[in-house]
């Protein structure tokens, strides 16, 4: 809600496993049990040399 960073995890994935389809199923817990209830704003990131993607999701903690 006040722009913070809350959590920050970078994983490094070899190219090979994109090479087929370029697409990787990859899976990352959460830390749902840190956060308040509020909105948040999820970033992913890739990047391949100097070229970088970013794909961003909204989502909602309800009250505890």
């Amino acid at each position: 809600r006040d722009g913070a960073e809350i959590s920050r995890e970078t994983r490094e994935l070899p190219a090979e496993l994109f090479a087929t389809t370029r697409i990787v199923e990859h899976r990352a817990p959460l830390p749902l049990p840190r956060l308040q209830p509020g909105e948040y704003l999820l970033t992913f990131e890739a990047r391949s040399g100097t070229q970088v993607e970013q794909s961003r999701v909204r989502f909602t903690v309800d009250g505890k």
